[in-house]
């Protein structure tokens, strides 16, 4: 079992992952921004807005494969530190018990459980990230487009309109596009695939040292703001196998 605090430290690590990757992609749009600029004060210059729009799509590419490297291994220390922790909780319990549970890199099908998820949770977040390489296309575009439309009307100077669309990109930040079509944040949609990653791992681990070490009754934890119908489950002692009904206790089969 994860406390709040260590469950928001996941939420932060998991945050912090892609922070730079960001900041990078802000950086390449604003630079992309000012060639452009720099280069044709008067008139939208087709050619080379396609050449900055291209050089923007492949730098970004770039950049999120040289982060996705890296990433692999953060995501890793964070499930394994979860995963430690969640089971040292439970471990507790049984040595009380007279059991003698072996740690989680002994047990061979638990880490393999473990890297398993490590690696689908990598691979989505890969997989998600390099979506930014057309969104930063689209947002360098519409910019562009917009700081054109300000100068050429005489709504706003030159140089007045390509640092407020600069500032604008920035303030708008990098971010991710789901098949459905939704946006988020990088920092959003790595928090939130990490987290699930993470719950659903160490929920698994624990269902794993019960059925080795034989051990059929579990407390459900309880928590603020639960769904209605997951409420009433919250707190109860239950059977793995349904088996305990001579304890008059309510069956739960897995």
């Amino acid at each position: 079992m994860l406390t709040p605090e260590q469950w928001e430290q996941i939420g932060r690590q998991s945050q912090e992952i892609y922070t730079n990757l960001e900041l990078e992609i802000i950086q390449e749009i604003a630079e992309r921004i000012a060639n452009v600029g720099y280069a044709n004060t008067v008139a939208l210059n087709d050619v080379l807005l396609l050449q900055e729009m291209g050089i923007a799509y492949e730098d970004v590419i770039s950049l999120v494969a040289k982060h996705n490297n890296t990433s692999l291994n953060q995501i890793k220390d964070i499930f394994e530190e979860a995963g430690i922790k969640s089971l040292k909780y439970d471990d507790k319990i049984y040595k009380l018990a007279g059991l003698n549970p072996v740690s989680l890199k002994q047990s061979e099908t638990m880490w393999q459980l473990l890297e398993a998820t490590v690696l689908k949770t990598h691979n989505n977040l890969s997989n998600l990230t390099m979506t930014t390489a057309n969104n930063a296309q689209t947002q360098f575009y519409n910019a562009i487009n917009k700081a054109y439309m300000e100068i050429s009307t005489g709504l706003k100077s030159y140089s007045q309109s390509i640092i407020d669309t600069i500032k604008e990109v920035s303030n708008q930040g990098a971010y991710i596009t789901y098949p459905s079509g939704q946006h988020r944040s990088i920092e959003s949609a790595t928090r939130m695939n990490i987290v699930t990653g993470v719950n659903q791992t160490c929920g698994k681990l624990q269902l794993m040292r019960a059925k080795e070490m034989n051990w059929d009754l579990m407390e459900l934890t309880a928590h603020a703001g639960a769904r209605p119908s997951h409420a009433e489950w919250q707190g109860k002692i239950v059977s793995l196998s349904g088996q305990a009904r001579i304890l008059k206790l309510k069956r739960y089969r897995i």
